[in-house]
C-alpha cells in the first residue's frame, strides 16, 4: 500500500511539473526574435486571459531601446531579463474598438544582452496587436563590468563615453596622478549623479547632480585635490532613466577664489563677498593698508560662507583685500591661490534728500537728512548750476535746516551740501549731495 501511495504521489508531482513547464514554455521556448529595424510586425494572442506571446530581443551594445505596441484589443507589453527573473517595465494598451488602435511605448536604456518582450492578453477574447523595436547604439567605449572592484582606469586627456542602463546603474573609474589638482569634465545626456572619492572612499571630495537631455547635455566641471588616487562614481542616484555621458580629466590649475567684491556699508565698515567654490573646505580673508604691504588674516570661514564684514576701519583710509581657500586632506591643508587684490575706501555717504523751498521774502529754506555718522555739514550756494559755489556756513551734526537770506527776489539759486568728520586730526569729507534749486520770494 505504501508503495502505491508513493507511486501516486510521484505521478501527481510529475503532472504538476509538466503543467508548470508547459506554462513556462509558452513564454520561453516558443519565443520569436523581434526585429530591431523599427518596422511593425503583426500578431495576436490566444483566446483567454493571460495568453502570452513572447519575443526575444537581442542587443549587442549599450543602447537606447524604444518598444512600441499598437493594440486592437486589451493587451499589456512588458520586457524582462532573458530568463524572466527580472521584470523591468510594463505598459497597458486597452481599447474597445478594433478600428481605433491604442499605441503605448516603453523607452529605456539597456545593456548588451538578450531580453524577453511579452505581449499579455488582458481579456477573454483573442487580441490583435502590432509591435516594433528600435535600438540606437549609445557609442560607448567603457569596459564592463565597470563596478568598484573592476573600476576602469581613466587616463589623463582620454574621453570615455559611458552609459547607465536599467541593468547597470553605476559606473566606477580610477584616476592615478601626480598632479596637485585635478579638473574633471562630465557631460550628461540624462539626469544622473557624480561623486569623487579619495583612495579609501573615506571622504567625498566633490559631487554634482546633472540634469541633461539628449539634445542639450548638462556640462559640469569638478575640481579636487589632495590625493594621488581618486575614484569617480557615475550613478543613476535617485533617477531611474540612465543615459549616456562623457567623462575626461586634465591636470587642473591651482583653484582661485573668484569674484571677490567690496561694498562700502558705512564710514567704518566694508562688506567682503566672494563666490563659493566646491574645491575648498575653508576660506581665509586677508587685509592690508597698501597693495604690496603686509596682509593680516581677518578670519577663517567654512565652505558655506561667502561674506565677511570688515569693521572698525578708519574713514578715508584705503584698504586692500584678498581671499584664498583650502581643503583639509588627511589632516593637512592643501592651499588654493590668492584671489586678485581688490580695494575700497570707507567714507561718509553724500547727504540725502536735500530740498529747497520758498520761505519769507527774499529767502529760501534748505533742509537735508541727518545721517548719524557725520560730525559737521557744509552748505554751498551758487547763482547758476555750473557757477562758483560759495560756502554759506558749517553746522554741527544735529543741524539739518538753514534759511538762506538776503536774496534777490525772483532770482534762482542753487545749493549743495556735504558732511565731514575728524579722523587723526584731519577732516574727511563726504561727496556732495545732489544739487537742488529754488526761486526767492518777492
Amino acid at each position: 500500500m505504501k508503495r502505491v501511495k508513493r507511486l501516486l504521489a510521484g505521478i501527481v508531482s510529475l503532472l504538476l511539473a509538466v503543467t508548470i513547464i508547459g506554462n513556462e514554455n509558452l513564454i520561453v521556448t516558443h519565443a520569436a526574435t523581434l526585429p530591431t529595424s523599427n518596422v511593425f510586425i503583426s500578431g495576436s494572442t490566444d483566446k483567454g486571459y493571460n495568453a502570452k506571446v513572447t519575443y526575444d530581443l537581442k542587443v549587442s551594445q549599450a543602447s537606447k531601446m524604444v518598444l512600441t505596441c499598437m493594440s486592437y484589443g486589451d493587451v499589456s507589453m512588458s520586457y524582462y531579463s532573458a530568463d524572466l527573473s527580472e521584470w523591468y517595465d510594463t505598459v497597458y494598451a486597452y481599447t474597445d474598438s478594433a478600428a481605433s488602435p491604442v499605441t503605448k511605448v516603453i523607452t529605456a536604456y539597456v545593456s548588451p544582452g538578450t531580453y524577453k518582450v511579452v505581449i499579455d492578453n488582458e481579456r477573454s477574447a483573442a487580441s490583435r496587436y502590432q509591435i516594433k523595436a528600435s535600438i540606437s547604439s549609445l557609442g560607448t567605449n567603457d569596459i564592463e563590468p565597470n563596478d568598484f572592484d573592476h573600476a576602469m582606469t581613466l587616463n589623463k586627456g582620454a574621453t570615455i563615453t559611458g552609459a547607465l542602463t536599467t541593468q547597470d546603474k553605476e559606473d566606477w573609474y580610477k584616476i592615478t596622478t601626480t598632479s596637485k589638482f585635478v579638473r574633471l569634465s562630465i557631460s550628461a545626456y540624462e539626469d544622473m549623479d557624480i561623486n569623487v572619492y579619495n583612495q579609501d572612499l573615506s571622504e567625498t571630495l566633490d559631487y554634482d547632480y546633472l540634469y541633461g537631455k539628449p539634445a542639450s547635455p548638462d556640462q559640469q566641471i569638478l575640481e579636487f585635490c589632495g590625493s594621488n588616487v581618486y575614484y569617480v562614481k557615475v550613478s543613476s542616484g535617485s533617477w531611474d532613466d540612465g543615459g549616456k555621458y562623457k567623462l575626461s580629466w586634465t591636470a587642473g590649475t591651482v583653484p582661485t577664489v573668484k569674484n571677490v567684491k567690496l561694498q562700502k556699508l558705512s564710514s567704518t565698515e566694508i562688506k567682503v563677498t566672494w563666490d563659493q567654490n566646491n574645491a575648498f573646505d575653508y576660506y581665509q580673508v586677508y587685509r592690508a593698508t597698501s597693495e604690496k604691504g603686509k596682509y593680516s588674516l581677518l578670519g577663517v570661514y567654512n565652505k558655506y560662507y561667502d561674506t565677511k564684514y570688515s569693521t572698525g576701519l578708519k574713514t578715508g583710509t584705503k584698504y586692500y583685500y584678498k581671499v584664498r581657500g583650502y581643503r583639509v586632506i588627511n589632516k593637512r591643508r592643501v592651499m588654493g591661490a590668492f584671489s586678485p587684490v581688490v580695494s575700497a575706501t570707507p567714507s561718509l555717504k553724500a547727504p540725502k534728500n536735500l530740498t529747497v523751498s520758498q520761505s519769507v521774502r527774499k529767502a529760501l529754506s534748505i533742509t537735508w537728512n541727518y545721517d548719524g555718522e557725520a560730525s559737521y555739514y557744509q552748505l554751498y550756494r551758487a547763482s547758476s548750476l555750473n557757477g562758483k559755489y560759495a560756502l554759506l556756513g558749517t553746522y554741527d551734526k544735529y543741524t539739518t535746516y538753514k534759511r538762506s537770506t538776503s536774496l534777490t527776489s525772483g532770482r534762482r539759486y542753487y545749493y549743495k551740501v556735504r558732511s565731514y568728520k575728524w579722523v587723526s586730526g584731519k577732516r574727511v569729507f563726504s561727496p556732495f549731495s545732489d544739487i537742488r534749486s529754488g526761486v526767492a520770494n518777492k
